[in-house]
């Protein structure tokens, strides 16, 4: 067991025990020992107590830092009588039988004169430390400073040198030990706009008098900075105004200059508080905000709170899902990640069932080992497209990414537009759409369609032949060895259909030259019959266009025989006339 005093804050003066293991500080709730200190970060401090009552402590990414004798560190062990400064809060470690502490600031002159050669040589070992981050990891440094006990630690809200190193000391300080005026959230208040360098603008936005602006279209902002991840979720909030604002939180862990892992969005902000829960393994996060429409946004929040994502385990990872976000992971890492809103998932057999609240827009980026296993392939008619920058297919049914063991299909419930967009397949739908893992029914199907492309072809069907090609190499390209022969006998289908078209033409030419009607007819009738037995083929078009050429001409053809009798008869008529009277008067009555 060890005693903590409290010299600053609030709290000042109060003393808290720490029993064996490891315990965490801060503001947030959840802490082992809550801090009520503005400028103490949600989670700051993680300190770890031996049972030989040793104590080590480790900086958890504060925004404010942690600091021993005027020097940031980030971890090392505490020495009984010394202090650490977390923001502006000072903690003392009680010596064992030594009881709280008169004064934070009783050590005398030639105290301080006797250790400023221990000072000065723990400030330049810190300051020269190569471990990570450079002179913001000084665990050096704090033992030095720290294992010169009495008089070697030093008082931190007496000001000085102390206060210059602070980070956190521009904020106006109360007179009851330094606590901040300006309360800090999860982005340390940049959401107040008061810093416009922090943020990275696209074109026509800007950033004035604390308010974030954006002209018509689409816009971003992106805060600059990771900032640690304090709690398992993030509740977003702001006051809009104009436009639609859809928060972005990136994470990632492990060194804050990796790559992030994945990036999940949030709905509208004008609608009301956005709550996005993150993987438990999320170290860090990023922050930004995609805004839609001509308006602005000011008192931007970003709080930590406690909230899980939902788990669903499948054959190739596991999946957690958060509204309309999703992230499949196996144990090398990222497989597919899904950002958007207006939607949810839920489980179904063999897969994930996404339900759209209204319009959805969702966009899926793929990494890792389902890229290594296959390619990322927009269904479309005649068969997958690959995913590039540029690409749009207008009427897709759905999205094939990785290949053998390692595969997903999606399949919507009503052709959409997929195109490119931020290295991803984007689409927007009203309509549910599924993800599957389980794709024994999909293989049975195109196995199906595979075996009616080749009866088919023997009893000379064209029309169902291409039906079945259409299918499988649209809906189903699973087995590229099937979709390989589809795209064959689909084609051989073609061609005979091209030479059919291409000897109708020729019979029509001779029966429109020497304007045979009855002919032109039946090669009509021919042409139709061509045209459905190839639809949605170059074949159809052309087949009925001649065929309505063909009707006309045959029309043409039998309307100048009745002309031509017609004329016979008037000469005829004329000529009885005047030979035989009688006869021609009788023709006449009788016509």
């Amino acid at each position: 067991m060890v005693q903590i005093e409290i010299l600053s804050g609030p709290e000042s003066g109060q003393i808290f025990d720490l029993g064996v293991g490891t315990h965490t500080l801060g503001r947030a709730a959840s802490n082992s020992r809550v801090l009520g200190v503005e400028s103490v970060s949600g989670r700051h401090l993680e300190l770890t107590v031996s049972a030989a009552g040793e104590i080590r402590f480790r900086d958890l990414g504060s925004t404010n830092g942690t600091w021993s004798g005027g020097v940031q560190v980030a971890e090392g062990e505490w020495f009984p009588g010394s202090e650490i400064k977390l923001g502006k809060c000072v903690l003392r470690l009680v010596p064992e039988g030594g009881g709280a502490s008169s004064s934070s600031s009783t050590a005398s002159s030639e105290v301080e004169d006797d250790d400023s050669d221990i000072h000065r040589r723990a400030r330049e070992a810190a300051m020269s430390s190569k471990r990570k981050g450079g002179p913001l990891q000084m665990a050096l440094g704090v033992v030095l400073v720290l294992a010169a006990g009495g008089g070697a630690w030093w008082t931190f809200g007496r000001g000085g040198a102390a206060e210059e190193g602070n980070p956190g000391s521009g904020n106006t300080a109360a007179a009851n030990g330094g606590v901040s005026s300006q309360a800090l959230d999860a982005i340390d208040g940049l959401g107040d706009f008061q810093e416009p360098e922090a943020w990275s603008l696209s074109k026509g936005t800007t950033i004035e008098e604390g308010r974030l602006s954006a002209g018509s279209g689409r816009s971003t902002a992106r805060l600059g900075r990771n900032f640690s991840m304090m709690d398992t979720a993030l509740e977003i909030s702001a006051s809009v105004s104009g436009n639609q604002v859809f928060p972005q939180i990136s994470w990632g862990k492990g060194e804050e200059s990796s790559q992030p892992v994945g990036t999940w969005e949030g709905g509208d902000l004008a609608a009301g508080n956005v709550t996005l829960s993150l993987p438990a393994d999320a170290e860090w996060f990023q922050i930004a905000l995609r805004l839609e429409g001509q308006g602005s946004l000011s008192e931007l929040s970003v709080e930590t709170t406690s909230r899980a994502p939902q788990k669903v385990s499948s054959p190739i990872g596991t999946a957690l899902h958060e509204g309309a976000n999703l992230m499949m992971s196996n144990s090398s890492g990222a497989l597919l990640t899904a950002r958007g809103q207006n939607g949810t998932w839920s489980d179904e057999t063999g897969g994930l069932l996404f339900t759209p609240n209204g319009e959805a827009s969702v966009v899926f980026s793929a990494s890792g080992d389902l890229l290594e296993a296959g390619a990322f392939l927009l269904l479309a008619d005649g068969g997958p497209v690959g995913l590039a920058p540029g690409v749009i297919v207008e009427s897709s049914p759905g999205i094939l990414l990785g290949g053998g063991a390692t595969r997903l299909l999606l399949t919507l419930d009503q052709a959409s537009s997929i195109r490119f967009e931020d290295g991803g397949a984007s689409l927007t739908t009203t309509e549910p759409f599924h993800l599957h893992w389980d794709l024994a029914e999909a293989m049975t199907q195109a196995a199906r369609l595979s075996q009616a492309i080749t009866r088919a072809e023997r009893e000379g069907n064209d029309r169902q032949l291409l039906a079945s090609a259409a299918e499988l190499l649209r809906d189903l390209p699973l087995d590229e060895l099937k979709v390989q022969e589809a795209l064959l006998r689909s084609q051989e289908a073609l061609e005979r259909g091209r030479a059919d078209l291409a000897n109708l033409q020729i019979q029509a030419s001779g029966a429109v030259f020497v304007g045979a009607g009855s002919l032109m007819s039946q090669l009509a009738n021919d042409a139709r019959d061509l045209a459905s037995r190839y639809p949605g083929t170059v074949v159809e078009p052309q087949a009925t266009a001649l065929a309505a050429d063909l009707e006309i001409g045959a029309e043409q053809a039998a309307q100048g025989s009745q002309e031509a009798a017609s004329e016979y008869r008037e000469r005829l008529q004329g000529a009885l006339t005047t030979s035989y009277p009688v006869l021609a008067a009788w023709l006449k009555e009788v016509n």
